[in-house]
């Protein structure tokens, strides 16, 4: 195993962990990832925080959040951080 298989592997537990974190600074679950929109305004939240905090991709967040498009995830998270939700900022402090 190489050396960037290991970083890949404590980058995506890393990843996951400020996820876990995020989600119960929301009251959410992983399950609710699934069952809510897929631009539900608390994903949109957790995806520009999760941004602006770790390595997360666009793609990363797709997968991990169940969004939509890369390109939409994009425009939603600026469009966030241009007017964000004062209920979910105060959250995920």
């Amino acid at each position: 195993k190489s050396g960037c298989d290991d970083l890949a592997e404590v980058k995506e537990a890393v990843l996951q962990e400020s996820l876990d974190v995020l989600l119960k600074k929301v009251a959410r679950t992983r399950k609710d990832i699934e069952g809510d929109g897929k631009f539900a305004d608390w994903k949109v939240a957790l995806a520009a925080t999760l941004k602006g905090r770790t390595t997360a991709t666009n793609g990363w967040l797709k997968d991990n959040l169940a969004m939509g498009s890369v390109h939409e995830i994009g425009r939603q998270v600026a469009a966030w951080r241009r007017n964000p939700v004062r209920k979910w900022v105060r959250k995920l402090r």
